[in-house]
């Protein structure tokens, strides 16, 4: 168990003890684990089956623990997993996998929050009368036995900005739930949660401001005993079976599936860019866009969830919110339009997401614009083949460079790395079989190959032999909600703790 303390920073993602620059900080390359695994034998299972699994029978009821803490005491960069609070009976230690916090107001930074459970509250995190400020986190395949399968808030006022909340499971709030509390929720997404997105319950008032809630299990917001919620700048769309259950929450300038009574509300399709892949951006033509209400985002918001403007004035659509231009978008992203969006020129750089006045979609002139890619186009947009080495000397290098429909051809050799395929639809094979290709990760302490950006059929890896990896999950290949194609590969000499 890890214990924050006031005064101290708890930072990951470091290179560390043996890397040439030991201070270098990545946390994704870095992955930096806090596991309540004493055994180091967990077995990876669907969230809604952690309680039973035996595998975690000798696990820590929490992994991250937080009591009195002020401001001063932060958790950043880092994986927390294997959280058990399973004790049913009196006491804290059924509540909070990932991480309990009573009277704190603790810091969480870029932290995953995935594979805990608890047996009653909080399986990603459960919060007591604290009031934390949590940014850029994700709380993914997380459970509890009753309410908040990622997050359970209990006369807290927790600031959460930035975050994804995405098929965890509980009984009722499998991405959050709320009892007495009234926590700040602002660009965030809720996803595939199960239980529904959010549960309001005694007296609870969440304020949600340009949060996307999107195919959960149940409902997207449900509010019990005296509770309501001020939602606005809001998506709540494709929630079965139903986006808003009881009480009588405001909401305004907010995109909801059956439509919802309230200032600048509309009913209509988000056109998400690829909801079933884990894109939930904005279309060029969707009415979501420059229809929110400036004034009721935070101050303190500047970007999006992609760490994007978070006012972007799209020009090409009609100004229908609240405020001056540039007005905000409803949801989590804001779609970000250039410069020179206007001139009825399709510059570099622009498409039809971006600038649909400029870039129309004319698939087969032999432009590449609109929608268009190499996947959808390509007689305009051809896909692009490069070699490693020759186009470039190593394969993460390659694999930066690439846009989706890409394919990178890597020769014989042996290659020292790790290696994230980033989201990205890619195919990476070998020119000759596994028997000469190799990827090895000797001495960098963490898998070798990296899908954990909701990668899906499109991203292949071919013909490789994968060695040399030693992390806390997946030394050889590390996927998380993801669904990537792999054939012909080799994979030998790897460990995970």
């Amino acid at each position: 168990m890890f214990q924050l303390i006031s005064d101290v920073t708890l930072a990951g993602g470091y290179a560390g003890c043996g890397a040439p620059d030991p201070d270098e900080r990545d946390i994704a390359v870095y992955e930096t684990i806090l596991s309540g695994d004493l055994a180091g034998d967990d077995v990876v299972v669907a969230a809604e089956d952690l309680m039973d699994e035996p595998t975690r029978s000798e696990n820590s009821y929490h992994v991250v623990t937080g009591r009195g803490t002020d401001e001063s005491a932060s958790l950043d960069g880092f994986m927390v997993s294997g959280g058990y609070a399973s004790t049913a009976v009196l006491g804290t230690s059924r509540f909070g996998g990932g991480m309990y916090s009573f009277q704190g107001a603790a810091t969480v930074t870029n932290c995953t929050f995935s594979g805990n459970v608890a047996a009653v509250l909080g399986g990603g995190m459960y919060n007591r009368q604290s009031d934390l400020t949590v940014t850029n986190c994700t709380f993914s395949g997380n459970s509890s036995g009753t309410d908040g399968g990622g997050m359970f808030n209990l006369e807290s006022f927790p600031t959460i900005a930035n975050c994804v909340f995405r098929r965890n499971y509980a009984s009722s709030g499998g991405g959050m739930s709320n009892r007495e509390s009234a926590p700040t929720v602002t660009n965030c997404v809720f996803s595939e949660n199960s239980g529904g997105a959010m549960t309001n319950d005694r007296g609870s008032g969440p304020t949600v401001t340009n949060c996307t809630f999107s195919g959960n299990s149940g409902y997207g917001i449900r509010n019990l005993i005296d509770s309501t919620a001020v939602v606005t700048n809001s998506i709540l769309w494709d929630d079965f079976f139903q986006e808003i259950i009881g009480g009588s929450p405001t909401i305004s300038f907010s995109n909801v599936q059956g439509g919802y009574l309230g200032e600048g509300n509309i009913e209509s399709e988000p056109l998400f860019l690829d909801a079933d892949g884990g894109d939930w951006r904005l279309r060029s033509e969707s009415l979501c866009i420059d229809s929110g209400d400036n004034d009721a985002v935070p101050v303190e918001i500047e970007t999006d969830l992609n760490g994007d403007l978070r006012f972007a004035d799209h020009e090409c659509a009609a100004d229908s919110g609240n405020g001056s231009a540039p007005i905000v978008d409803m949801g989590a992203y804001e779609l970000q339009s250039p410069a020179t969006c206007g001139n009825d020129v399709c510059d570099a750089g622009e498409t039809c997401e971006t600038c649909a006045c400029d870039c129309g979609i004319c698939c087969g002139d032999g432009v590449c614009g609109g929608f268009e890619d190499c996947l959808s186009c390509a007689g305009d947009c051809p896909c692009e083949t490069v070699h490693v080495p020759g186009d470039y000397e190593s394969i993460q290098a390659a694999i930066d460079a690439s846009r989706d429909g890409d394919e990178i051809i890597v020769g014989p050799g042996t290659y020292y790395e790790a290696i994230d395929f980033d989201g990205k639809a890619i195919a990476l094979r070998s020119s000759d079989g596994p028997d000469v290709t190799t990827i090895d990760a000797s001495g960098l302490e963490t898998s070798v190959v990296t899908c954990a950006y909701v990668e899906n059929a499109g991203t292949l890896f071919e013909g490789f032999t994968v060695t040399g990896g030693n992390a806390h999950f997946g030394g050889g290949m590390y996927i998380l909600n993801s669904d990537p194609t792999v054939t012909n590969c080799t994979f030998s000499g790897n460990s995970a703790s």
